[in-house]
């Protein structure tokens, strides 16, 4: 399912546990890490007011990286450029299964990061957004709300967790119950046909709140949604974004 994995770099704490994620599904799927470090027009060092030199400084991230991939047994193949941030790693997407990123990189202001939440708009394959810890997907959850989109994330979502042995939570939000049940219902349908462990919930309340506190009910460890494709790019949803707000733990957009 996974053969290439592009982790986005840039030397902070939510990159260094984005690396530590792909290592820990690396090793799971036997795959090659792309490891990526793009380094903007006069870059300025976190927390200094001199420019530093970004050379060496991306030598050093991308070294640290290669050496905890070589330390789980797996190959990881650097790569250096230097520009747009969001573009550069759009553009290597379209040769990676997956890409995967920190919720915000250094001096975001954006506890989100505005780089992450344009890079889930345009980026081709599914990104893995990495939490405060790293996630094993032996629980996951998946936001259901019955649309195409979600329907896409919910194949994706049983392929993936099945893959790896674990078990998937179908969540519906929202007020109405009798609704949610009639949409919960058309989820288990298609999950009844595998031998995944699965289960559907209902949870009321507005989407963020509510996904938030099943998932912490349920135990689980990551969350999966989807992004609408619009002319070749995602948009992502209010949703999708509210859940990223709401959740601490790893989320993955599937386009």
């Amino acid at each position: 399912m996974f053969t290439r994995l592009l982790v986005g770099l840039d030397g902070s704490e939510p990159s260094r546990v984005a690396l530590a994620q792909a290592i820990e599904l690396g090793r799971r799927f036997h795959a090659r890490l792309l490891l990526a470090h793009v380094s903007r027009p006069a870059e300025v060092a976190w927390g200094s007011g001199p420019e530093r030199d970004t050379g060496a400084f991306t030598l050093s991230v991308l070294d640290d990286a290669a050496a905890r991939a070589a330390e789980a047994g797996l190959q990881g193949e650097m790569i250096q450029r230097r520009g747009g941030v969001v573009d550069q790693l759009v553009a290597m997407a379209h040769e990676a299964d997956a890409v995967f990123v920190g919720r915000a990189g250094l001096d975001a202001k954006d506890p989100l990061g505005p780089e992450t939440r344009i890079l889930i708009q345009r980026c081709p394959v599914p990104v893995f957004v990495a939490a405060t810890a790293v996630a094993r997907f032996d629980r996951c959850a998946i936001a259901y709300d019955g649309g195409a989109t979600s329907q896409r994330a919910l194949a994706f979502a049983a392929r993936f967790v099945g893959i790896g042995g674990g078990r998937l939570e179908v969540i519906t939000a929202g007020n109405d119950q009798g609704l949610a049940e009639e949409t919960l219902v058309r989820a288990a349908a298609p999950l009844s046909e595998s031998p995944l462990r699965s289960g559907t919930h209902f949870a009321r309340g507005a989407i963020g709140t509510a996904v938030d506190h099943a998932i912490r009910d349920l135990g689980c460890d990551a969350l999966i949604t989807g992004a609408h494709r619009v002319e070749g790019h995602a948009e992502m949803p209010s949703h999708t974004e509210e859940l990223l707000r709401a959740t601490d733990i790893a989320v993955v957009v599937q386009p």
